[in-house]
């Protein structure tokens, strides 16, 4: 069985596959160049990643972990100090694994996408958009172009309300207690955004094969550019005063950095490779996408990581402005809704591959199915790249800048523990 895991730096057209044996250079089409880095990594996904130990006079393991403050779901990090500085970083998060991959076999194809909305509630929404473009692609199900439209809807939302948790996390860890205040409120409205136009606070349950469950009428497209733009409004505000924080800036300022070697060595994709000068994002090769300004940063330091998500914030709510006129257009012209598929597409036989830019990176599925149902499933999630470039990020630095540092990258135990 073929399993994607990651993509190779640059060229959307290849992803790395894991056939069992070996990793290979591949495509949904075909594989076709051997490419060994990250076996390793992958066979130890489900118990941690970095496998490393520094030994010497006085060094030690702190074991940071799995339920205590600062760590937000049950995993544990193995820091290795002699007292405050870090010198070598294990992540262990099997805690979180609940093998929903297998529970997935012999499931509907539509039952099976409400089990990838269980992986990580944040990502809710991604991993159901790339599992159904990973069955549309095996089931050969051509998506009609209303479906498209609202799909980037949800996922810039779901992008929007993450990027704005992850800085919201570090003005928490930073005492900013006036702009982490205002960011939860503004985190809370596109909570509450999310549940008034698609039915959902963490947009669960709207994706299906081909069409989106919860359709959207006209005054709900005007409803939803009105709202995103006063809160997008609010965060340009807010962000101005933070860049002006010079203890704000100190503390994120060269903490944590990555440079884009050892990014690209780790996997990373998404705001934590763009933060090193890396332009990858997988919406610059998405026909659906049009003229999408790809957000960058050099430093590679959590400052960096921060900026780049508040730009891409500011390029969300222009994507979703856009659309939101583009569908209202469609509306308005008398263009039908899309209707469910037969009982005969849906119980059909293939296998197939679906991707998408998820908040934290490329989020890929590889699906088998016979006769309707799942016989394999297999996700490759950005946190599990993610957490192999905090290891290397966070070398070098002392505890008290940990939450600055595991927080800027957005990864969670959840998504890749699975």
């Amino acid at each position: 069985m073929i399993q994607p895991i990651g993509i190779l730096n640059g060229n959307r057209n290849r992803i790395l596959v894991h056939d069992g044996n070996q990793v290979l250079l591949g495509s949904a089409e075909n594989i076709d160049v051997v490419f060994e880095p990250l076996l390793d990594a992958i066979e130890r996904r489900d118990s941690g990643i970095g496998g490393q130990e520094v030994f010497g006079n006085g060094v030690f393991d702190f074991r940071y972990g799995p339920v205590t403050g600062g760590v937000m779901e049950s995993g544990v990090y193995h820091l290795y100090t002699y007292g405050e500085r870090i010198l070598c970083v294990n992540i262990d998060w099997s805690y979180k694994h609940r093998d929903i991959e297998k529970s997935m076999i012999a499931l509907s194809v539509e039952d099976a996408i409400m089990r990838t909305e269980d992986i990580c509630g944040n990502f809710a929404f991604s991993h159901s958009l790339a599992f159904s473009r990973a069955v549309e692609s095996a089931l050969g199900i051509e998506v009609p172009m209303q479906t498209k439209k609202l799909r980037i809807l949800g996922l810039e939302l779901e992008r929007i309300y993450n990027h704005i948790y992850v800085i919201m996390q570090l003005a928490s860890a930073a005492a900013q207690k006036v702009m982490g205040s205002h960011l939860y409120s503004i985190y809370e409205d596109l909570l509450r955004l999310n549940k008034d136009i698609f039915g959902s606070r963490f947009l669960r349950g709207i994706n299906g094969i081909s069409i989106i469950k919860k359709p959207i009428d006209v005054d709900g497209l005007v409803q939803l550019g009105q709202r995103i733009k006063d809160i997008s409004s609010r965060f340009d505000y807010l962000y101005e005063r933070a860049l002006e924080s010079k203890n704000f800036m100190d503390r994120l300022h060269n903490t944590a950095k990555l440079d884009s070697a050892k990014a690209i060595a780790a996997g990373a994709t998404g705001p934590t490779l763009r933060a090193t000068g890396v332009r990858e994002d997988f919406r610059l090769h998405d026909p659906d996408y049009d003229g999408l300004r790809c957000a960058t940063s050099q430093m590679g330091d959590s400052l960096a990581r921060m900026e780049v998500r508040a730009e891409e914030i500011f390029e969300s709510t222009e994507i979703i402005l856009d659309i939101s006129s583009e569908l209202k257009g469609l509306k308005e012209s008398g263009v039908g809704s899309v209707t469910n598929l037969s009982t005969d597409v849906l119980n059909g036989t293939g296998s197939g591959i679906g991707y998408c830019e998820s908040p934290t990176g490329l989020l890929a599925y590889y699906v088998e199915i016979e006769e309707g149902k799942i016989s394999y499933a297999y996700a490759a999630t950005p946190s599990l790249f993610g957490f192999k470039a905090i290891t290397e990020a966070l070398v070098g630095n002392i505890f008290t800048d940990f939450p600055f540092a595991v927080d800027s990258f957005g990864a969670f135990f959840a998504d890749a523990a699975r």
